[in-house]
């Protein structure tokens, strides 16, 4: 026992946690007179029970109140002045979370029934306390710190700052925003008249509601992980502070609030830099381009830390070519191997990437890849809210030495109702990756919608999925349901808004500031105006690389009219990055990763074009043949050598021919499976359709006896199994994506049902991999092999580290989250 305080004490909430916690330290350091107050008197007769166990001969007074009650309030506080005269210290734990529920789907009742208790009850608490205090002589033991009383408001972190997009409670987080607002309007108020007012703010207390929620999976759980003592606070600890904001103490203290963060303060309060001479804005780290690489660089260097990070984002649209990607990630030695039985080795990793690269193989680069690779996914996932998925995807060369099943881990999906309002800002997926516009799914799930009448089990899970879709469209103007690259993309958002990242769209980097070896920031047009912006630690490219510029791609490339990537792939970073002294490598096996394209073409609006990397050109029932009808490669290899071959060739237009059978099956590029229209496809011909293979040539416009020449050779290959042409089918990864109900391969069946269709397509690109040079940390390095101070590049910015060659699904997006992960930590001083 201590004599600390003194006085009368007043404390609501007090029938269990931190206003329990606190009646027992305000009796330890002092306390006779005590008034408790809470709506469950068997809470306040356990307190009380506690109390006399400490001293038996403190005066306590057990209130029942409604706290959502003015009248039961003002009662309570009267009944406290009746009985002892005075109150001295005003403790105000007044509080209810709520349901947890976004904006859009709460209610004004739901709203309103928090914001009376939280807010409205608190204030009313506040006001009577006030009032009473002002009519109390000062005390004390000198003239110059003499009170008439003490309060202290309970807030809460969530007063400021807002919680992950995944647990909503808008009246809570608005209420105690407001507790500080009072808080400190009122200390200003009656400081003079010797009355102060101080708040505390805590994080997660382990009160037995939050033990609860602990042992369920779910949020409590994610943010038990990212506290550093691997606790939350205990109600005596909150106690104790509070009991140090009402004694002699902290009597020069008010209008303060002490914030009790369970993670480091700086991961979500970022510290904001004076302007800097000659700059419009300070941040630690710019980032340019939010695609996965981007986003992952961000949340890296923010986490954790005080470093203030800005993404400037070219277009309207977050989430660059990624959004449009299947999301998958190759990620050698990752755990989700291990959960599905798979045993990896940096031995074998090490082995099939030296078969795969030959002398392209970069051993700083690559040992730098595989010693983050794993960490990284587990780093992510433990600390951000990305989630990965294992698959059995194979490699791409099952044939060579080292190769493995389940390099390539997927995104899970997302609900991106999550994001609030930022789920407008998520770039749309392609075209034929979704259907009606917005809408989409997993992959796992295309048989589901081929098939909606198939069954009860078909028809209710598509009816509840064009249910949700048509509220989505009604709340958020697009669907939300976010898989493959959007669901990463998503993900990242929600990373990096928690993290208090700042995201500008529509912010085009346009020059570089800096020289003599390092950059100091970055000139950004936004709102047609440019803005000078610093950056006290680095500025990391991931702008998309150049797959959208023309003079880029004419220079680079064999193609260069022809791109499925974002149209602010504008070749920005390698831009910045030559003038601020860095270099470009010798050119790569390939420059970019190849995709036959196809186009559709408004009548109002830009070209879509969409890339056929495997989903239709590798099952069974097509061909893709050239100009003169003739089949030139195997229509089921990987995107990267199916493009080589293509260019070997010398074709510039080929066409993906198939019968009625295939297209109602599997699709063609926008043309989706049956039951969905194509009616408007054809109509913008987009797709071609004839009744019979030689009027399909004459449609085309190349000789008729040619492609059924071609037609009826590759049938009777089908017929038999086997393509002696091109040993379609034969390798691991033909047979993957073939039709697993197909046999004897999966990859071939004859086309002999009419109508018979064919789509354009080009020799085009998905992404470049051609970029700026970089050494392991990917800091961009200049002629000479020494790096620009405080510049990285990343993901399509960033040279491919594979030199363009491909050993896995995911081998651009893999790389290039593993490399933002090592430049956030470098940058940082983490690596």
């Amino acid at each position: 026992m201590s004599d600390l305080l003194q006085g009368v004490a007043l404390i609501s909430g007090a029938g269990s946690g931190i206003g329990q916690a606190t009646s027992l330290a305000f009796v330890r350091h002092g306390i006779t007179q005590l008034a408790l107050l809470d709506i469950d008197p068997a809470g306040m007769a356990a307190t009380r029970k506690l109390i006399f166990e400490l001293n038996n001969q403190v005066e306590v007074l057990e209130l029942e109140a409604d706290l959502s009650n003015d009248k039961a309030i003002v009662d309570a506080i009267q009944a406290v002045v009746n009985r002892f005269g005075q109150i001295d210290i005003a403790v105000n734990n007044v509080g209810i979370g709520g349901s947890m529920c976004a904006t859009s789907e709460m209610s004004v009742d739901d709203y309103r029934k928090v914001v009376d208790i939280d807010l409205v009850g608190l204030w009313v608490a506040q006001r009577e306390e006030i009032r009473q205090m002002l009519r109390q002589d000062p005390r004390g033991p000198c003239p110059e710190i003499r009170s008439r009383g003490v309060i202290v408001n309970l807030s809460s972190t969530y007063g400021h700052v807002a919680p992950s997009a995944t647990t909503p409670v808008p009246p809570y987080v608005a209420c105690k925003h407001g507790v500080l607002g009072m808080t400190k309007v009122d200390a200003n108020s009656y400081a003079k008249d010797g009355i102060r007012i101080n708040a505390i703010c805590p994080g997660f207390v382990n009160t037995p509601a939050l033990k609860a929620a602990v042992q369920e999976e779910g949020v409590m759980r994610d943010e038990l992980k990212k506290v550093p003592m691997g606790r939350f606070a205990e109600p005596s600890e909150i106690a104790e502070a509070i009991s140090f904001l009402v004694s002699p103490m902290s009597s020069y203290m008010s209008g303060a609030s002490l914030i009790w963060f369970y993670k480091p303060m700086t991961s979500n309060i970022k510290l904001i830099a004076a302007r800097e001479p000659g700059f419009d804005d300070t941040y630690d780290v710019v980032v340019v381009g939010s695609g996965a690489a981007g986003l992952t660089a961000a949340f890296t260097a923010a986490f954790g830390t005080n470093n203030r990070v800005l993404v400037a984002e070219k277009t309207g649209y977050y989430g660059g070519t990624t959004a449009f990607s299947g999301g998958g990630l190759w990620v050698p030695g990752n755990p989700k191997m291990s959960e599905l039985g798979i045993v990896d080795s940096r031995e074998r990793i090490q082995t099939y990437l030296q078969e795969i690269l030959g002398p392209s193989y970069q051993e700083d680069l690559i040992s730098a890849f595989l010693d983050s690779a794993p960490t990284m996914v587990a780093w992510m996932e433990e600390n951000s809210a990305v989630r990965f998925v294992g698959t059995l995807a194979p490699d791409y060369h099952m044939d060579r030495k080292g190769s493995e099943y389940g390099r390539t881990i997927m995104t899970k999906s997302y609900d991106g109702r999550g994001l609030g309002p930022l789920i407008k800002q998520v770039r749309y997926p392609l075209q034929g990756m979704c259907a009606f516009g917005s809408m989409q799914t997993d992959l796992s799930e295309l048989n589901t919608w081929k098939r909606p009448l198939a069954n009860w089990r078909n028809f209710s899970f598509c009816a509840k999925s064009l249910a949700r879709y048509a509220s989505d469209l009604v709340r958020y103007g697009k669907g939300t349901a976010l898989f493959n690259g959007n669901a990463l993309v998503g993900r990242l958002l929600e990373s990096v808004k928690r993290e208090g990242v700042d995201l500008w769209s529509d912010a085009t980097a346009l020059e570089p500031i800096g020289g003599n070896g390092q950059v100091d920031g970055l000139v950004i047009q936004k709102n047609h105006t440019n803005i000078r912006v610093r950056a006290r630690k680095a500025v990391l490219l991931a702008s998309g690389g150049f797959s959208r510029s023309v003079e880029w791609s004419r220079k680079y490339l064999p193609n260069a009219d022809w791109s499925a990537g974002c149209r602010g792939n504008q070749g920005d970073g390698l831009r910045i990055g030559i003038a601020l002294g860095g270099s470009l490598p010798p050119r790569n096996e390939d420059n970019a990763l190849w995709s036959p394209i196809s186009q559709l073409i408004p009548k109002r609006g830009p070209v879509r074009n969409f890339p056929h990397l495997a989903l239709d050109r590798s099952k069974p029932g097509c061909i893709i043949v050239d100009g003169d009808g003739q089949r030139f490669a195997n229509e089921s290899a990987p995107y990267q050598p199916f493009g080589r071959n293509t260019h070997a060739a010398g074709v510039r237009k080929e066409y993906l021919v198939g019968d009625r059978t295939f297209l109602r099956r599997y699709g063609m590029g926008m043309a989706l499976p049956a039951p969905y229209a194509i009616g408007h496809l054809l109509r913008k011909n987009y797709l071609l359709q004839a009744q019979t293979v030689p009027e399909l040539a004459q449609r085309i416009g190349m000789a008729p006896a040619k492609l059924a020449s071609t037609v009826d050779r590759f049938n009777q290959f089908a017929r038999a199994g086997r393509d002696d042409d091109f040993h379609r089918g034969e390798s691991i990864y033909d047979q993957s994506y073939g039709d697993p109900h197909v046999k004897p391969n999966p990859c071939l069946a004859p086309l002999e049902k009419p109508p018979f269709y064919a789509l354009p397509l080009y020799p085009g690109n998905v992404s470049t991999l051609y970029g700026l040079r970089t050494n392991h940390n990917a800091q961009v390095l200049n002629s000479d092999g020494n790096p620009v101070r405080g510049l990285y590049a990343l993901g399509a910015d960033q040279n491919s580290i594979m030199k363009g060659l491909y050993p896995g699904g995911g081998s651009t997006l893999g790389p290039g989250m593993v490399f933002s992960y090592r430049a956030g930590l470098h940058l940082s001083g983490r690596l």
